[in-house]
């Protein structure tokens, strides 16, 4: 997952420890969407079935049956600090399945450039702004996007 924001006086912007990502899984199989929005916890592992380890995120597509597990790939994820261009922000191991979108919503830590302050932030769907009273100054995240790169 790579992301990109216009960051006024932000340090960095980076999921909190509890954060759990919400994307949409598209089946590799039978090319089908899903409706709804899977969500993706680093704290809670399922098992694959046929004993292949442990995914964080383990389902059935609902249209071909085939069975689809997604891992977050542990240690990969960063703190986004290049405003204006697409950064890396975490990586998914994904079997079956590709993520066809990330919504920013969850958990996420604003970091201010000057002051150091963190700031607490659930939702970049909208601009994200406030005040750093520290530094007298506003802080913001806007015109916040995503993409998947996909690696082998």
């Amino acid at each position: 997952l790579r992301v990109k924001a216009e960051l006024e006086n932000v340090e960095k912007i980076e999921a909190a420890e509890d954060h759990t990502y919400a994307v949409r899984i598209k089946c590799t199989h039978c090319g089908e969407v899903s409706e709804n929005l899977s969500f993706l916890d680093e704290s809670e592992e399922v098992d694959v079935p046929g004993g292949r380890g442990k995914a964080h995120l383990v389902q059935k597509c609902k249209f071909c049956g085939r069975m689809i597990n997604i891992k977050i790939v542990s240690g990969s994820a960063k703190a986004y600090t290049n405003g204006g261009d697409f950064g890396d922000f975490v990586s998914f191991d994904c079997r079956g399945c590709e993520l066809t979108e990330f919504a920013p919503q969850g958990s996420f830590v604003v970091t201010a450039s000057s002051s150091g302050k963190t700031f607490a932030a659930s939702d970049f769907a909208e601009d994200y702004a406030e005040y750093d009273e520290d530094a007298g100054e506003p802080i913001g995240v806007y015109s916040f996007e995503s993409e998947f790169e996909v690696t082998k």
